[in-house]
Formats: C-alpha cells, structure tokens, sequence
C-alpha cells in the first residue's frame, strides 16, 4: 500500500503482516497490567 514497509508508530520497527500490525493496536501494552 505505502512506498516505505510499514512501521510500528510506537517502537519504530518494521512490520511484516498485518497481524502483528493488528495485535499491537488491539492489545496495546497498557493493557498487558489487565
């Protein structure tokens, strides 16, 4: 989709697949305490 690989917003590591794009989104690490 993107002329660069996608990378994660918040550790700034590239990410292969949309699952790990998913995971990260929908299970923030603030949320790892619950």
């Amino acid at each position: 989709m993107f002329g660069e690989d996608p990378k994660c917003g918040k550790c700034g590591k590239e990410i292969k697949g949309d699952e790990v794009v998913l995971v990260k989104m929908r299970y923030p690490k603030r949320r790892r305490d619950d």
